[in-house]
């Protein structure tokens, strides 16, 4: 879904405006103000006040956000959608008017408040225009997940994420689930309770999900790094080892979508891979080191499975195998001390000219880090290919393995 992959590139850009955008200048006038009967309110705080907002400039954000929020959700609609991107561009840009931490904090719990509920009840899908009125909502409220002010007493973002989440529309939840990966450290820091709640809500969501997309957003909300500051090394590690469980109760049906032939999904993986290649230096990756390595060896098996079903190696779908089988290579090499270029070589190698020759090579390549790793508990995959019956993708045999690439 192309449109889906342009909200999330917006979403990250949103979030890094509303992060890095330089304040305006001190406003000279005291107020907020609607300068006229039906003018949409304008913010314009005294400089002096924002350091500590009072009540009744706290309140002013509140009809500013509410105002504008109302008309992303339900105002007038238009062919252009001019009126919801107006919305949204005024939300974005309001955060960052002021450089101020109690003005930024307020700016969330305010927006949090407002928003959250018309997400719960799904108010703008009530409009000829409701996906794109939640869509934008969404990216309004992700990009706020990357603020620095979205926590103090608690992580104020939460609920409304919680909600987006569950929406019907696959590109709410994909900002959803980008708004959680930019906050969950935030929740560790919050304790072993908020830690559990956050992964029993992503592995009860990855096992009804049905889009590759989201599904490889939720893989990025469970790389957990290997320091956290803010938690503490009990609520890190067991968060990292419920990651890798989460991860592994659906690793299966994406390789199998891979295999299919799923370009989306063969995108996806490659979030899942980046993020075993952080587990498995964990505790409980290093722990049992088989198993991280048996599912980047599963998912580059999977790529491969696709890419030689395809009838030439090239376009779309061969560019995305071909992409997920390098990354799974690198991290292979990074995991085990040996960076070798078995798939990488034969992928960009300049002087193979036939496609069937290059799809023979790349199978070999994978072959041999099946082979390489069976000493560390590393076995055949069991996946098949769309339409095929066999365990791995044909006859020819490149080495001892029981199968290997079409010819």
């Amino acid at each position: 879904m192309p449109m889906l992959r342009w909200v999330v590139l917006l979403s990250a850009c949103l979030s890094a405006a509303i992060v890095f955008v330089q304040p305006c200048q001190a406003q000279s006038s005291p107020a907020v103000k609607p300068t006229t009967a039906g003018a949409s309110p304008v913010l314009d705080l005294p400089q002096a006040s924002l350091a500590k907002l009072s009540p009744t400039e706290v309140k002013r954000v509140n009809e500013y956000i509410r105002y504008w929020a109302n008309k992303l959700a339900t105002g007038d609609d238009d062919s252009s959608g001019a009126t919801i991107l107006e919305a949204r561009n005024k939300l974005v840009a309001a955060f960052s008017l002021y450089d101020s931490p109690d003005y930024r904090y307020n700016f969330v719990r305010e927006s949090v408040a407002i928003a959250a509920p018309l997400v719960k009840n799904r108010i703008a899908s009530k409009s000829s225009s409701g996906s794109l009125r939640e869509t934008n909502l969404a990216i309004w409220l992700s990009a706020l997940a990357g603020s620095r002010e979205v926590f103090r007493e608690e992580v104020w973002i939460k609920p409304a994420l919680s909600e987006m989440v569950k929406s019907p529309e696959d590109s709410v939840r994909d900002l959803g689930w980008h708004g959680y990966s930019r906050i969950k450290l935030l929740i560790l820091a919050q304790g072993q309770a908020a830690a559990d709640e956050l992964i029993a809500l992503i592995k009860d969501r990855a096992a009804a999900e049905k889009s590759s997309v989201v599904l490889g957003a939720m893989m990025e909300a469970l790389n957990f790094p290997l320091v956290a500051t803010g938690a503490t090394k009990e609520v890190l590690a067991k968060a990292q080892a419920d990651a890798l469980e989460t991860l592994q109760s659906f690793w299966p049906r994406c390789c199998s979508l891979t295999a299919g032939g799923n370009e989306e999904m063969s995108g996806a993986m490659r979030n899942g891979v980046e993020t075993l290649q952080v587990l498995a230096q964990t505790p409980a990756g290093r722990q049992n080191p088989a198993t991280t390595l048996q599912m980047v060896v599963d998912a580059m098996y999977c790529a491969w499975l696709s890419y030689d079903n395809v009838a030439k190696a090239e376009g779309m779908l061969a560019d995305a195998n071909g992409l997920l089988m390098a990354q799974c290579e690198a991290a292979l090499g990074a995991m085990t001390g040996r960076p070798n270029q078995y798939v990488l070589s034969p992928l960009t190698s300049t002087r193979i000219e036939s496609s069937s020759q290059r799809r023979i090579d790349v199978g070999s390549g994978v072959f041999k880090w099946v082979e390489g790793l069976g000493s560390m508990g590393v076995t055949v995959p069991k996946y098949k290919s769309a339409g095929d019956a066999t365990a791995a993708g044909g006859a020819a045999k490149p080495t001892s393995m029981s199968a290997g690439p079409k010819k």
